[in-house]
């Protein structure tokens, strides 16, 4: 994906009209290197390369306006025209090349205010769109928090032009699922850090689905265990001790537990996951992460298999063979009451995820009673890890 990004035109250029032809007679009273005889000398030389060569047309062109510039016939009309569009043009040009060169040198964070300069003044330009989006990733990912808004408007529209049907022109080796991927996944992670983990969640599922790094990447499978926690866990905890704790069982209880496993499998799954993926990982940084986010995945996963970790090896084997589960968490219902008495929850997980029997689960009828096991509802909740600054994306085989 390295020729995603367009080739820049180095060299500067100005779109010529008709060159007029200089007056014979016109002259200026200068003397020395400005001597009226070289006034004809100077303006051929300009005209002679401003089609072949319009580096040496603007010498001579700066040489005229030094010496004729004060004139305000069609001529230095002309002249000074054709100066200030190179000038503009080379300007650009600089702009253009300097952003390449921080761009190919993973420079990220001086690279992305310059791909903003030229978006600026070219808006549908999709190859720098791309390549400004993922120096937005970069930047952020190793720290750079204040690029996140500009980064995430960038990324957004990258990703709606994409999804519309639009490839960067002069792009070779362009993979389109990779780049969608990569897109989501940024967005995802710009979510996180905002603290909407809902946003973030549907991001990073659709950054899973496609082919490409951000699939098979630990880290977005860790987020996603980090966002339900912050959008579902934590609040339905609070809700569930401050509703039902202490409190006979009923179907609006035993409802509101059932949504609160459902969370707690999908964190599970999305710990497993991570670590499967850093299993799989050659990649030295993930080693510690993998050791925190494996003493996370332990603790639901004892919490709902009745504070054991047996069958937690299996789980992570096997995690990446199936479907990843939709970031929806369905309302609680409560379930209607049987005649004769109460029902109590199904212990285990309600989606299989941690592959033990319902009858072993942790069945939650009096949350307060269970002392051991993380995380509890009726007790405040495992804290939720901070957010790490994933590890920044700087390998040049992914870089667009």
């Amino acid at each position: 994906m390295k020729n995603a990004i367009r080739t820049f035109l180095l060299a500067a250029t100005v779109t010529t009209v008709a060159i007029p032809v200089l007056a014979q007679g016109t002259s200026a009273p200068q003397s020395g290197q400005c001597a009226p005889e070289l006034k004809e000398k100077i303006y051929e030389r300009f005209r002679n390369n401003i089609r072949a060569d319009q580096r040496v047309a603007y010498e001579a062109g700066k040489e005229y306006l030094k010496c004729f510039g004060n004139e305000t016939d069609d001529i230095t009309n002309y002249v000074r025209n054709f100066v200030a569009k190179y000038e503009q043009a080379s300007q650009k040009a600089e702009v253009r090349t300097r952003f390449q060169q921080l761009y190919s040198q993973q420079k990220y964070a001086e690279a992305f205010p310059l791909g903003k300069q030229i978006l600026a003044e070219e808006p549908d330009n999709l190859g720098v769109m791309i390549a400004t989006a993922w120096s937005g990733l970069g930047a952020v990912t190793s720290g750079q928090d204040a690029f996140i808004p500009d980064a995430a408007a960038i990324t957004r529209k990258t990703l709606q032009e994409l999804e519309a049907g639009k490839t960067p022109q002069g792009a070779t080796n362009f993979n389109k699922d990779e780049t969608l991927g990569w897109l989501n996944y940024a967005l995802g992670i710009y979510a996180i850090k905002q603290n909407n983990p809902r946003e973030a969640l549907n991001y990073l599922y659709k950054a899973a689905q496609y082919e490409g790094f951000a699939k098979k990447d630990p880290q977005t499978y860790a987020l996603m265990a980090v966002a339900y926690q912050q959008a579902y866990y934590e609040p339905l905890a609070k809700e569930y001790r401050e509703k039902y704790l202490g409190k006979p069982e009923s179907p609006e209880q035993q409802a509101a537990l059932a949504q609160l496993n459902q969370v707690i499998d999908r964190v599970i799954d999305a710990y497993a996951r991570a670590v499967a993926y850093a299993n799989a990982s050659n990649d030295q940084r993930y080693q510690q992460r993998k050791a925190e986010w494996t003493e996370q995945l332990a603790g639901f996963y004892k919490f709902r298999n009745n504070d054991s970790t047996t069958g937690m090896d299996q789980l992570i084997a096997s995690a990446t063979t199936k479907p990843l589960p939709s970031p929806t968490i369905p309302a609680a219902a409560p379930t209607p009451q049987p005649a004769g008495g109460t029902s109590k929850p199904a212990g285990g997980t309600s989606s299989g995820t941690s592959g033990t029997s319902s009858n072993s689960g942790n069945t939650m009828t009096n949350p307060s009673a269970t002392t051991q096991a993380t995380p509890k509802p009726s007790m405040t909740p495992t804290p939720t890890p901070k957010p790490q600054s994933p590890t920044s994306r700087t390998p040049s085989s992914q870089r667009p």
